[in-house]
Parts: C-alpha cells; structure tokens; sequence
C-alpha cells in the first residue's frame, strides 16, 4: 500500500514543484490530512507540508478532507481529467477542499522542461509537439469509435434503447398504470 501511495505522490509532487502558484495555494494548510478513497474503498492518506507538496501519513481519525473518486476514476484520469474532477466528491473543510480542487482542477504538467532536461532544447520541444499531436488524434479517433460504435449499438442492432425510446415506453407504462386504476376503480363502484 506504501508504494502504491508513493507510486501516486511522487508525480503529484513533481507537478506541484512545476507550478510554483499550486504550492504556495496548498502551504497555508500545511499539516492538514487529506484522505483519498475510491469505488472500492481503497484508501489514501497524505499530508500537505511547509512547502506545499503531499507526503503520505498514516490514516487519519478525522481528516481535514475527504475526497471520494468515482468507480471508472482511472479511465477518467486517462481520457476526461475535467470530468473525473467534477465527479468526485470532496468533503470537510470548505476551504482546504476548494483550494485541492482549485489546484488539481489547474495543475498542467510541463512535459517539455521535462524532456529538455534529458534530450536538450530543441528535440524536447518537436519531441513534446509531436505528442501532443499524436494525444490529439488518439482522442478524437477514440472518440470518433465510441460515437460509431454508441450509433450502431442503438440505431442499427437494437441492442441498446435510444434514450427518447426509454422515455416513451416509461410515458407509456405510466399512462397505462393511470388506465388501469380507473378500470379497476370503475369495476369497484360497478360491483358494489
């Protein structure tokens, strides 16, 4: 467990150092303990330091904040970082939990300077241009064949309700529920 908690700190940490802005928002909570949980209750726990950055801690009894991820958290970490951030669920303090989401919300890593430390300058920047287009294509083909593979699933095999179906046969059921009970409200008042 102590790896997998460093496996997830370091690089927060390394994009924290990068963005001077983001350590200095989280150094007004130094000492504060955040606890992260997942779907399946794995649990985290860090510290924020002096300096802003996350060390890992022993669980708290009462952390300052709670941040719960969603159960595709990892796919969404991968593909849609916007949307795993507006499916978790933080509580506690109000004002250390907008100051993370703030932070992760903004943090950007500068793969360039990353790269430029290893390969130099000029082959870090085509190097990292190169990848960002290559990442730009990947989502939109991705996205692309989920669209094509969502319009076939319901237009084409019928294996999957379009959303407007599904409305209608509830609207449906629900009007064929009210007929119902004036029929048997009717038979009632005929019976008696």
């Amino acid at each position: 467990m102590e790896a997998l908690q460093q496996l997830f700190l370091a690089p927060l940490n390394h994009l924290l150092r990068q963005n001077a802005w983001a350590g200095e928002r989280l150094a007004r909570h130094a000492g504060a303990t955040v606890l992260l949980r997942t779907a399946d209750r794995a649990v985290f726990s860090f510290a924020i330091e002096q300096n802003g950055g996350f060390r890992a801690c022993e669980p708290a009894s009462g952390p300052a904040v709670t941040i719960e991820l969603p159960a595709d958290f990892l796919v969404r970490l991968l593909t849609d970082r916007s949307g795993l951030l507006a499916s978790a669920h933080l509580s506690g303090r109000a004002e250390l939990a907008e100051s993370l989401a703030f932070v992760l919300r903004n943090l950007r890593w500068d793969s360039e300077a990353d790269l430029a430390r290893v390969l130099g300058d000029i082959p870090a920047r085509r190097m990292d241009q190169l990848a960002r287009r290559s990442l730009a294509q990947t989502r939109d083909v991705a996205g692309r064949s989920i669209s094509n593979l969502s319009e076939y699933l319901t237009d084409e095999s019928g294996l999957v309700l379009h959303s407007s179906d599904f409305a209608s046969f509830i609207a449906a059921r629900s009007a064929l529920e009210r007929d119902l009970a004036q029929l048997e409200q009717r038979l009632t008042t005929l019976s008696t």
